[in-house]
């Protein structure tokens, strides 16, 4: 889906050892989250090569970053007489980041 490198380039971040090991125990589990939101195996092509949707490795970078950021849920904060916004996620991320992926309808 995306290659560590791809996502600190996208990211803009430094790829510090523990960023990069970071990202490499996420990837796998981003791909996992992007089915499951998707609802829908990836494509093969005719010699069993996994075929991503358009704008994936971005959508990825930005799951990826949504984690590193620590911000789980978050929208806003004010400080004094403390408030907190929260954002609308699905599956954990916030739904500005899953639009971009195309769902596709259950089947029973």
């Amino acid at each position: 889906m995306i290659s560590i490198d791809e996502a600190i380039t996208i990211l803009q971040i430094e790829g510090t050892p523990q960023e990069r090991s970071l990202i490499k125990t996420l990837i796998p589990e981003i791909e996992g989250d992007y089915k499951r939101i998707r609802n829908r195996d990836f494509d093969v092509d005719e010699n069993n090569n996994i075929q991503y949707p358009e704008g994936s490795k971005l959508t990825a970078a930005l799951m990826i970053g949504y984690i590193l950021s620590k911000q789980y849920g978050i929208q806003s904060q004010t400080i004094s007489k403390y408030s907190q916004t929260n954002e609308v996620t699905v599956s954990g991320y916030p739904k500005g980041i899953t639009d971009r992926i195309s769902k596709y309808p259950g089947f029973a």
